[in-house]
């Protein structure tokens, strides 16, 4: 198999201890990519504050202290895009700072420098008041992040999940929400949160994306003469865990001020997707078990037997996990619990057709052969790749998956056990 961090449009260069700078490059965008992901164990205490950390270093830093001198700069820079995110990947949280813009060839003046500086600049020179972060913008953020919350919360679909989870993965990371908790904002303020920061800073794995048309050497040199950090051994980040011990399937059951009830079926697939041979007839059986208006789940139990508004399931690839989704009417609850779980059974015994394999097979490998086709999906692609270790070209993925039989899902499939069954409706 070749590493795709070898492709010959892939450079890797070590820029200090575990900070690593990847350029790939792509001439076919009309835009280039810069992305710096700080990496980080998910933990229970740091993941509201780590969120908030992102939010606010894009409303302002020292040399742009408003978002109206942001946008100035960004419109200055030919409408470059300046954006952030914090999202939970597996067990790990990472925060992410991006910045789109145009690639030289298509204008009258180089920017690719000031471009990169603006970036660098946001990041490591974020605006300080007294010791803190600015407190009007903190406070502003808190609020903010307090009505996200509540709007995951207020959807039934988001919360659902998020509780199957918690009592699936009870006493695991993967068990945490990756958004944040209500309970933590109150006590956070403008310097507690520059305090985490600079640790955030210091101690994160540090990936440096460079998408585009890029030059290895220079984007390196501007990243070692401008980010400069102060650099404490980096956290440990554990593998997830991907075997579960198989136990008496745990029910839970919710009341919630909803019409449509949510039956959520947590599965345990015990496949180390870092095992090719194991993984892809996994991913291609629950593609044919729920993946799809094609799938078993959604003709079985939503059309021929009208058991459910929606189903379908999907497969969360580093804890090997497969979890199912239904909107039910809850007195349709048991009905539509042992038709899934006949289908499961289904699944277990070869009982699905050649064209349902081709079909999954279309999909999935069509998925990948798009997933880099616009500017930052080979950042994505590749970034996936380095949190599971396992390193693929989307044409060595596409062989795997086109490789994969009918047996080889049945074996995969018998691995699969029944955890969690989660049930959430209103008011009898």
């Amino acid at each position: 198999m070749k590493n795709i961090l070898e492709e010959k449009n892939i450079k890797v260069k070590e820029l200090y201890k575990d900070v690593n700078l990847i350029t790939i490059k792509e001439d076919k965008f009309k835009t280039n990519l810069i992305s710096v992901v700080l990496e980080r164990p998910l933990e229970r205490e740091e993941i509201t504050l780590n969120t908030l950390i992102t939010e606010v270093i894009k409303k302002g830093s020292r040399k742009y202290p408003s978002t109206t001198d942001i946008q100035r700069k960004s419109k200055e820079m030919y409408n470059s895009v300046f954006f952030t995110n914090c999202s939970k990947k597996a067990e790990r949280h990472e925060l992410e700072f991006s910045l789109v813009f145009p690639n030289d060839r298509y204008l009258d003046e180089s920017i690719f420098d000031e471009a990169v500086d603006f970036l660098i600049s946001m990041i490591l020179d974020p605006l300080v008041e007294d010791g803190g972060f600015s407190k009007k913008i903190v406070d502003l953020e808190i609020e903010n992040l307090r009505l996200q919350i509540m709007a995951e919360i207020n959807d039934k679909s988001s919360l659902a999940l998020n509780r199957l989870l918690e009592n699936m993965c009870n006493g695991e990371r993967y068990g945490l929400n990756g958004l944040g908790y209500l309970q933590d904002l109150d006590s956070i303020d403008e310097k507690k949160l520059y305090e985490h920061y600079k640790k955030v800073i210091s101690t994160s794995r540090i990936k440096i994306f460079a998408e585009g048309d890029v030059d290895v050497d220079r984007i390196a040199k501007i990243f070692e003469k401008k980010f400069k950090v102060d650099r404490s051994e980096p956290v440990k980040i554990e593998r997830e865990k991907y075997i579960r011990k198989k136990g008496e399937i745990r029910y839970v059951e919710d009341v919630e001020d909803v019409t449509q009830a949510r039956l959520l079926i947590g599965l345990a697939g015990n496949t180390d997707i870092q095992d090719a041979e194991k993984y892809f007839p996994l991913q291609l059986g629950n593609y044919i078990f729920g993946g799809g208006a094609s799938s078993i789940l959604f003709n079985n139990v939503r059309e021929e037997n009208s058991l459910c508004y929606s189903i379908g399931s999907g497969i969360h690839q580093l804890k090997s996990l497969i979890i199912v989704s239904a909107g039910i009417d809850y007195k349709n609850y048991k009905k539509a619990l042992d038709l899934i779980l006949l289908d499961l059974e289904k699944m277990k015994n070869g009982d699905f057709s050649d064209v349902d394999i081709e079909n999954a097979k279309s999909m999935l490998t069509n998925s990948y052969s798009m997933a880099t086709d616009a500017i930052a999906g080979k950042t994505n692609f590749i970034n996936g790749e380095i949190i599971s270790n396992t390193f693929r070209t989307p044409e060595y993925v596409i062989e795997c998956i086109n490789k994969v039989t009918r047996e080889e899902i049945i074996e995969a499939f018998k691995n699969v056990n029944v955890e969690t069954v989660y049930l959430m409706r209103g008011e009898m």
